[in-house]
Protein backbone atom coordinates (compact mmCIF):
# COMPACT_ATOMS: atom_id res chain seq x y z
CA UNK A 1 0.00 0.00 0.00
CA UNK A 2 2.75 2.47 0.89
CA UNK A 3 4.49 1.97 -2.46
CA UNK A 4 1.21 2.67 -4.26
CA UNK A 5 0.71 5.83 -2.17
CA UNK A 6 4.21 7.08 -3.05
CA UNK A 7 3.58 6.39 -6.74
CA UNK A 8 0.28 8.22 -6.56
CA UNK A 9 1.89 11.20 -4.83
CA UNK A 10 4.66 11.24 -7.44
CA UNK A 11 2.07 11.49 -10.23
CA UNK A 12 0.48 14.49 -8.51
CA UNK A 13 3.86 16.19 -8.18
CA UNK A 14 4.65 15.37 -11.79
CA UNK A 15 1.50 17.11 -12.99
CA UNK A 16 2.47 20.26 -11.11
CA UNK A 17 6.10 19.99 -12.28
CA UNK A 18 7.42 19.70 -8.73
CA UNK A 19 10.31 17.51 -9.82
CA UNK A 20 12.19 17.28 -6.53
CA UNK A 21 9.07 16.25 -4.60
CA UNK A 22 8.17 13.77 -7.34
CA UNK A 23 11.65 12.25 -7.18
CA UNK A 24 11.52 12.06 -3.38
CA UNK A 25 8.27 10.08 -3.56
CA UNK A 26 9.68 7.73 -6.19
CA UNK A 27 12.86 7.20 -4.18
CA UNK A 28 10.70 6.29 -1.16
CA UNK A 29 8.79 3.77 -3.31
CA UNK A 30 12.06 2.31 -4.58
CA UNK A 31 13.48 2.09 -1.07
CA UNK A 32 10.42 0.09 0.01
CA UNK A 33 10.35 -2.08 -3.12
CA UNK A 34 13.63 -2.01 -5.08
CA UNK A 35 12.16 -4.31 -7.73
CA UNK A 36 9.37 -1.86 -8.58
CA UNK A 37 9.79 -1.54 -12.35
CA UNK A 38 7.06 1.09 -12.38
CA UNK A 39 8.83 3.40 -9.90
CA UNK A 40 12.22 3.06 -11.59
CA UNK A 41 10.80 3.66 -15.06
CA UNK A 42 8.73 6.59 -13.88
CA UNK A 43 11.83 8.24 -12.40
CA UNK A 44 14.12 7.63 -15.38
CA UNK A 45 11.42 8.59 -17.90
CA UNK A 46 10.76 11.88 -16.18
CA UNK A 47 14.40 12.90 -16.40
CA UNK A 48 14.68 11.82 -20.04
CA UNK A 49 11.40 13.21 -21.32
CA UNK A 50 9.93 15.78 -18.92
CA UNK A 51 12.66 17.41 -16.87
CA UNK A 52 14.98 17.68 -19.86
CA UNK A 53 12.39 19.79 -21.67
CA UNK A 54 12.61 22.43 -18.94
CA UNK A 55 15.91 23.59 -20.45
CA UNK A 56 16.58 25.64 -23.57
CA UNK A 57 20.28 24.83 -23.98
CA UNK A 58 20.91 21.51 -25.71
CA UNK A 59 23.83 20.80 -23.34
CA UNK A 60 21.52 21.13 -20.31
CA UNK A 61 18.89 18.90 -21.94
CA UNK A 62 21.55 16.30 -22.70
CA UNK A 63 22.87 16.38 -19.13
CA UNK A 64 19.35 15.77 -17.80
CA UNK A 65 18.73 12.96 -20.30
CA UNK A 66 22.06 11.43 -19.28
CA UNK A 67 20.90 11.54 -15.64
CA UNK A 68 17.72 9.72 -16.65
CA UNK A 69 19.74 7.06 -18.46
CA UNK A 70 22.00 6.68 -15.41
CA UNK A 71 18.89 6.08 -13.30
CA UNK A 72 17.65 3.51 -15.83
CA UNK A 73 21.03 1.77 -15.67
CA UNK A 74 20.89 1.79 -11.85
CA UNK A 75 17.43 0.23 -12.11
CA UNK A 76 18.66 -2.53 -14.42
CA UNK A 77 21.70 -3.19 -12.21
CA UNK A 78 19.48 -3.38 -9.12
CA UNK A 79 17.10 -5.74 -10.95
CA UNK A 80 19.30 -7.96 -13.14
CA UNK A 81 16.37 -10.29 -13.92
CA UNK A 82 14.18 -7.50 -15.32
CA UNK A 83 14.22 -7.58 -19.11
CA UNK A 84 11.90 -4.57 -19.07
CA UNK A 85 14.37 -2.37 -17.18
CA UNK A 86 17.25 -3.39 -19.45
CA UNK A 87 15.10 -2.67 -22.49
CA UNK A 88 14.25 0.78 -21.06
CA UNK A 89 17.96 1.68 -21.04
CA UNK A 90 18.20 0.72 -24.71
CA UNK A 91 15.08 2.73 -25.49
CA UNK A 92 16.52 5.86 -23.87
CA UNK A 93 19.65 5.65 -26.02
CA UNK A 94 17.66 4.71 -29.14
CA UNK A 95 14.75 7.11 -28.87
CA UNK A 96 15.69 9.97 -26.57
CA UNK A 97 19.19 10.52 -27.92
CA UNK A 98 18.78 9.03 -31.39
CA UNK A 99 15.32 10.22 -32.43
CA UNK A 100 14.84 13.57 -30.67
CA UNK A 101 14.45 16.84 -32.57
CA UNK A 102 17.95 17.67 -31.26
CA UNK A 103 19.32 14.27 -32.26
CA UNK A 104 22.35 15.59 -34.15
CA UNK A 105 23.48 17.60 -31.12
CA UNK A 106 22.63 14.84 -28.63
CA UNK A 107 24.51 12.23 -30.66
CA UNK A 108 27.57 14.50 -30.85
CA UNK A 109 27.43 15.23 -27.12
CA UNK A 110 27.13 11.52 -26.35
CA UNK A 111 30.02 10.62 -28.67
CA UNK A 112 32.23 13.12 -26.81
CA UNK A 113 31.10 12.10 -23.30
CA UNK A 114 34.15 10.09 -22.17
CA UNK A 115 33.16 9.88 -18.48
CA UNK A 116 29.75 8.45 -19.46
CA UNK A 117 31.42 5.92 -21.76
CA UNK A 118 33.68 4.80 -18.92
CA UNK A 119 30.71 4.30 -16.58
CA UNK A 120 28.95 2.25 -19.27
CA UNK A 121 31.91 -0.18 -19.39
CA UNK A 122 30.66 -1.71 -16.15
CA UNK A 123 27.49 -2.83 -17.92
CA UNK A 124 28.15 -3.34 -21.65
CA UNK A 125 31.11 -3.81 -24.00
CA UNK A 126 31.34 -0.16 -25.02
CA UNK A 127 34.11 -0.99 -27.49
CA UNK A 128 31.55 -3.01 -29.48
CA UNK A 129 29.58 0.21 -29.98
CA UNK A 130 32.23 2.32 -31.72
CA UNK A 131 31.17 4.27 -34.77
CA UNK A 132 33.34 5.24 -37.73
CA UNK A 133 34.79 8.14 -35.73
CA UNK A 134 36.10 5.70 -33.11
CA UNK A 135 33.68 6.98 -30.46
CA UNK A 136 30.69 5.13 -29.00
CA UNK A 137 27.50 5.65 -30.96
CA UNK A 138 24.15 5.97 -29.19
CA UNK A 139 22.37 3.60 -31.60
CA UNK A 140 25.05 0.95 -31.15
CA UNK A 141 24.92 1.35 -27.37
CA UNK A 142 21.13 0.97 -27.62
CA UNK A 143 21.70 -2.21 -29.61
CA UNK A 144 23.86 -3.62 -26.79
CA UNK A 145 21.20 -2.86 -24.18
CA UNK A 146 18.38 -4.28 -26.32
CA UNK A 147 20.43 -7.45 -26.87
CA UNK A 148 21.08 -7.63 -23.12
CA UNK A 149 17.33 -7.28 -22.50
CA UNK A 150 16.63 -10.12 -24.95
CA UNK A 151 19.20 -12.28 -23.18
CA UNK A 152 17.65 -11.52 -19.79
CA UNK A 153 14.21 -12.34 -21.22
CA UNK A 154 15.45 -15.63 -22.65
CA UNK A 155 16.98 -16.56 -19.32
CA UNK A 156 14.37 -15.33 -16.84
CA UNK A 157 11.22 -14.76 -18.88
CA UNK A 158 9.09 -11.73 -19.47
CA UNK A 159 6.39 -10.29 -17.29
CA UNK A 160 4.53 -8.04 -19.72
CA UNK A 161 2.53 -9.09 -22.77
CA UNK A 162 4.11 -6.52 -25.09
CA UNK A 163 7.53 -7.85 -24.19
CA UNK A 164 6.61 -11.31 -25.46
CA UNK A 165 6.17 -9.92 -28.95
CA UNK A 166 8.54 -10.07 -31.86
CA UNK A 167 8.92 -6.30 -31.63
CA UNK A 168 10.66 -6.59 -28.25
CA UNK A 169 13.34 -8.87 -29.69
CA UNK A 170 13.68 -6.88 -32.94
CA UNK A 171 15.15 -3.73 -31.42
CA UNK A 172 18.82 -4.75 -31.75
CA UNK A 173 18.19 -4.88 -35.51
CA UNK A 174 16.29 -1.57 -35.44
CA UNK A 175 19.26 0.00 -33.70
CA UNK A 176 21.70 -1.31 -36.30
CA UNK A 177 19.50 0.00 -39.12
CA UNK A 178 19.18 3.43 -37.50
CA UNK A 179 22.95 3.56 -36.97
CA UNK A 180 23.50 2.83 -40.68
CA UNK A 181 21.00 5.54 -41.67
CA UNK A 182 22.60 8.05 -39.29
CA UNK A 183 26.09 7.63 -40.71
CA UNK A 184 25.23 7.61 -44.42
Amino acid sequence: YRVTAHLSNAKVYQQSRQWELMEAELRKAIALKPDSEEAWQFLAWNYCYNRSEEFERVEDKYATIRRGIEIAIEAAATNPRSAQLHWAVGWAFFHRIGKAPETDQFRRLFAADGPFHESLREHVDIDAALGPDGEPDSFLVAKLWFAKASSVADRFGLNEEWMRSTAFHSYPAHSQINFALAIE
